[in-house]
């Protein structure tokens, strides 16, 4: 990995449903989300809520 910062984040997975928890609270379970570096283009996986 190179440190450098500027990356390029999309959505694996969406563990969120935003009318259900308007509704009913909570629906906070995490989210994939695949983070790609722009300058040596190594890819790794995070969790967020």
């Amino acid at each position: 990995m190179c440190e450098n910062v500027e990356c390029r984040y999309v959505m694996v997975s969406g563990g969120r449903d935003i009318r259900k928890a308007e509704i009913w609270g909570g629906g906070e379970r995490e989210s994939l989300v695949l983070v790609q570096c722009l300058r040596c283009q190594h890819e790794f996986r995070e969790r967020v809520l």
